[in-house]
């Protein structure tokens, strides 16, 4: 695994052993779905912080501090460079043809993957589920300085929103 985590999250291992027992298909990425605090620009930014797993998620108070530290809210006007974003599932396959592809891309529809699509080349596909995206500005810099925009209590209603969408997303992973 060459992914920032350095691992492959377990809700999709099992999804990803039936893909890769088939002689026709293997998987070539994956993320089960994540919330992460990302500063800065997209290319040129950090993680602030990484979960994976609804278990795993801090409270909307203490991601604050572990993303803030002390600083205090922010009322002089600045341009957000910090984001909450949580992202669903989402699987790379490639496949031995065509039909194949067609036939996964099938399976992923069935399972409520409705972003799933079919490349260019007709045989990688993409399996993934888009609606249960999220992204919401909670920071941005002063002086260098990562300083919040939100107050502890919006960010914990992100939070709270985002393990409901854990648990979608978690259904969709089963039905797959």
């Amino acid at each position: 695994d060459k992914s920032p985590k350095g691992s492959i999250d377990t809700k999709l291992i099992p999804a990803m052993e039936l893909i890769n027992q088939h002689p026709d298909m293997f998987t070539t990425s994956s993320c089960s779905g994540r919330v992460t605090v990302f500063g800065g620009l997209k290319h040129t930014g950090t993680w602030k912080y990484v979960c994976h797993d609804k278990s795993e998620l801090l409270d909307g108070f203490s991601l604050y501090k572990e993303v803030f530290g002390d600083e205090e809210l922010t009322n002089v006007p600045i341009e957000p460079t910090v984001w909450f974003k949580f992202e669903p599932v989402i699987l790379h396959v490639q496949c031995n043809g065509a039909e194949w592809s067609r036939t996964l891309l099938i399976k992923a529809l069935d399972a409520g993957m409705r972003e799933s699509g079919i490349g260019p080349n007709q045989m990688a596909v993409a399996i993934r589920t888009g609606s249960l995206r999220m992204e919401a500005p909670i920071g941005g810099t002063v002086d260098d300085k990562i300083v919040p925009i939100v107050t502890p209590e919006y960010l914990d209603i992100l939070v709270k929103a985002s393990r409901k969408m854990f648990d979608l997303n978690d259904q969709k992973i089963d039905r797959l």
